[in-house]
């Protein structure tokens, strides 16, 4: 095998290996979305930043999850328990919207994906 063959087996191996990746972050957000509204109280979940484009999403990525109407008292429970949901080496960003400056949730209502609404 040669320089150039090598090189592009391994960037194929690598664009797999990503793709996996990002279908088990993606199916670990909804499920986070899922406890976030039936199990912790939340109204509406949404899935911002990389994760929203497939080809955004690397390796080193974390996860973008903005949610509103989760009571203050169980932030760090809810947190807790979508952390055990990812793959292992992915992070999580739980964003309330009750905290959010203007720009941000701008950015959310027009760019991120609601994963869950309870109405």
């Amino acid at each position: 095998m040669d320089y150039i063959t090598t090189w592009k087996a391994r960037l194929a191996e690598d664009e797999e290996k990503r793709h996996r990746l990002f279908e088990k972050a993606r199916e670990s957000a909804e499920k986070a979305a899922k406890a976030l509204v039936e199990e912790f109280g939340a109204e509406k979940v949404y899935l911002i930043g990389s994760l929203t484009i497939e080809n955004d999403f690397a390796e080193y990525s974390d996860v973008d999850i903005a949610v509103s109407g989760l009571k203050t008292e169980k932030y760090f429970k809810a947190l807790s328990f979508i952390w055990g949901l990812f793959p292992k080496g992915i992070e999580v960003d739980l964003i309330p919207m009750e905290d959010a400056d203007e720009y941000l949730k701008s950015k959310v209502l027009t760019e991120g994906i609601v994963l869950y609404d309870k109405k």
